[in-house]
C-alpha cells in the first residue's frame, strides 16, 4: 500500500521512548523504498541494529566517555543478492532536530534530510542475504536521545531502502567531577583516537613539533595516559580550549594543518575533553 509522507517526518516517527534494555540480539526494523520526494512505499527488505559494550550485550544507553560499538545487518529485498549496493549510516539527535551522516572516511557529517545528498558509508558492496555492517566504535561525542538509521542503495535501480524508526540510544553524561569525567574521556576516546593516531606523530621529544606549548607528549600513549593527560591539562591552563581548537583544526599558524574537523564526532569529543579539563581548573 502506498504511503506518502515527507521524508523529514518520516524520521521524525522515531522520537517514541520505545527501549530493550538489554539484549543478546539485534533490534529488526522493517524496511521501506524511497519513491521520490516524499513518497515512501513498503519493501521486504528489513535492517536490524544494536549498540554494545563488550560486544556480547546489546543495550540502549551508554555514558558520554564509554566506547561503544553500533553493528547493524542488513536484509536486502531477495531480489538484490548477489547484486552491490552502497551503505548508508544516520544518526538523528532529538534534542537538536540535527541529522548527521557517517562518511566512508569515518566521520560523522551534517545531513539535510535530502536523499540526493547522502553519502554512502561503505560503497560497492556485495549484497548476501545478510550484510554485517560494523557502523560505529567510539564515544558518539554528544550527550541525548539518539535515532540510528542503516539503509542501502542497490546499484541496479538506484533507489534507497531504509527504516523509519529508528534504534533509540541515550547517551548520558558522566558522573564525578570534571576531572575525573575529563579523565575518562581522555582515557576511552582522546588517546587512542586523537593522540595516538595524529598528536603524537609530531608532539613528541625528537618529533618534527615537539612542543605543545611549553609541553611535550609522551610515547608510546598508551603506558603515559596520566602524563599526557596532565600535559593537555596544563596546556588548558596556559593557552585556552579556543586556542588549542583553533591549532587542531589547521588555525593559528598549525604546522600540522588540519587534524580535526569542526562538527564531527571527535572534534565534539576533544571540545568536550577540552571544556571538562577548563571547569575543572576554573
Amino acid at each position: 500500500m502506498r504511503v506518502t509522507r515527507l521524508i523529514g517526518l518520516i524520521l521524525l516517527l522515531c522520537v517514541t521512548n520505545a527501549s530493550f534494555a538489554q539484549s543478546t540480539q539485534l533490534r529488526v526494523f522493517s524496511g521501506y523504498r524511497h519513491d521520490g520526494p516524499g513518497r515512501v512505499i513498503d519493501s521486504n527488505a528489513t535492517f536490524a541494529l544494536g549498540m554494545t559494550r563488550d560486544g556480547v550485550t546489546y543495550i540502549d544507553s551508554a555514558g558520554l566517555s564509554e566506547t561503544v560499538i553500533i553493528r547493524g545487518e542488513v536484509h536486502p529485498e531477495p531480489v538484490h543478492t548477489g547484486q552491490n549496493a552502497d551503505i548508508f549510516v544516520v544518526d538523528r539527535i532529538l534534542s537538536t532536530g540535527e541529522f548527521r551522516m557517517r562518511t566512508r572516511d569515518g566521520v560523522w557529517v551534517p545531513w539535510n534530510v535530502m536523499v540526493s545528498t547522502l553519502v554512502p558509508f561503505r560503497e560497492n558492496v556485495a549484497l548476501g542475504d545478510t550484510v554485517p555492517v560494523e557502523m560505529f566504535s567510539g564515544t558518539l561525542g554528544i550527550a541525548g536521545e539518539h535515532r540510528i538509521f542503516i539503509g542501502y542503495r542497490p546499484h541496479v535501480d538506484g533507489v534507497l531502502r531504509y527504516h523509519t524508526s529508528g534504534l533509540p540510544l541515550t547517551i548520558t553524561e558522566q558522573s564525578g567531577t570534571p576531572r575525573e569525567q575529563a579523565y575518562s574521556l581522555f582515557v576511552s576516546t582522546i588517546s587512542p583516537n586523537i593522540v595516538a593516531t595524529r598528536c603524537i606523530a609530531c608532539h613528541v621529544p625528537g618529533g618534527s613539533a615537539p612542543s605543545v606549548g611549553a609541553y611535550s607528549l609522551r610515547a608510546p600513549p598508551e603506558s603515559n595516559l596520566q602524563s599526557n593527560f596532565e600535559t593537555f591539562r596544563a596546556l588548558v591552563q596556559l593557552r585556552g580550549v579556543a586556542f588549542i581548537l583553533s591549532k587542531a583544526t589547521g588555525g593559528s599558524n598549525h604546522s600540522g594543518g588540519v587534524q580535526l574537523t569542526a562538527g564531527t564526532a571527535e572534534y565534539r569529543s576533544f571540545e568536550n575533553f577540552l571544556n571538562l579539563l577548563a571547569e575543572d581548573l576554573r
